[in-house]
């Protein structure tokens, strides 16, 4: 096999791969202060960027994909049939995953064996009415909701301009073009963005281990191996 035959999700493993090794050979074989000096200089500012490159897609994809969607049913009780089964479907395969989570969890105990200072302590915020949220889930500010990443409210925003384009329908055919063009922008970004994620799996992955050695490593393979385990059971067995 080339290295070109390597698709990104082995670009990523292999990222993910030589992150953990540089990470435990940088721990062992380097002094702090340049382990320090390494994380504030190269792993943090590209795993960050890395980062905020993801972020800086979520709204934009959700908003245009979504809206598009939304619009493209045209009839709106069609629309009202099929989002009341999605909603039935997202809300039962959301409780399998939940389920699924705290059984391996409870099984892996994946934190076990991390050491947490004595002195960390946690408040969980206290959860509001469900009027509240009810409410919050339609913005006065739209603009302020995208920028504040409220997805629920973004969500709102997508079906409601779904909705109204849908009604207007040839009369919205230019804006309705406008939206698709600004969607396939946004999926280019995505795929620029995603061949960036080996050297941000890496940096993320070896900034840990610089930082925590191998008392971290053992509970990160067991969180690992947790998620992905979750991940396989809910796409090979829930979702067929």
């Amino acid at each position: 096999m080339t290295w070109r035959k390597i698709n990104l999700t082995g670009w990523i493993l292999i990222g993910l791969a030589t992150g953990i090794v540089c990470g435990l050979l940088q721990y062992w074989l380097l002094p702090d202060a340049v382990n320090q000096a390494t994380v504030r200089w190269f792993h943090d500012p590209i795993g960050r960027v890395f980062l905020n490159g993801i972020r800086l897609l979520v709204v934009p994809l959700v908003l245009v994909s979504l809206t598009l969607g939304t619009a493209a049913i045209g009839d709106l009780g069609k629309l009202g049939r099929i989002g009341g089964k999605t909603m039935g479907v997202y809300l039962a395969t959301t409780a399998v995953a939940i389920s699924i989570g705290f059984l391996l969890a409870s099984v892996v105990q994946p934190g076990s064996g991390l050491s947490i200072p004595l002195d960390a302590s946690f408040e969980g915020a206290q959860a509001p009415p469900i009027t509240d949220i009810l409410v919050d889930v339609v913005p006065t500010n739209p603009f302020a909701a995208m920028v504040a990443g409220k997805m629920l409210q973004v969500i709102f925003v997508a079906l409601l301009a779904g909705l109204a384009l849908a009604a207007v329908r040839e009369r919205a055919e230019p804006l309705v073009r406008v939206l698709e063009s600004a969607d396939h922008v946004i999926q280019r970004m995505v795929v620029m963005i995603m061949w960036f994620a080996p050297i941000g799996v890496f940096a993320l992955i070896a900034k840990v281990i610089v930082g925590e050695g191998l008392a971290v490593f053992l509970p990160l393979l067991k969180y690992m191996g947790c998620v992905i385990g979750a991940l396989a059971i809910h796409a090979l067995v829930i979702y067929p």
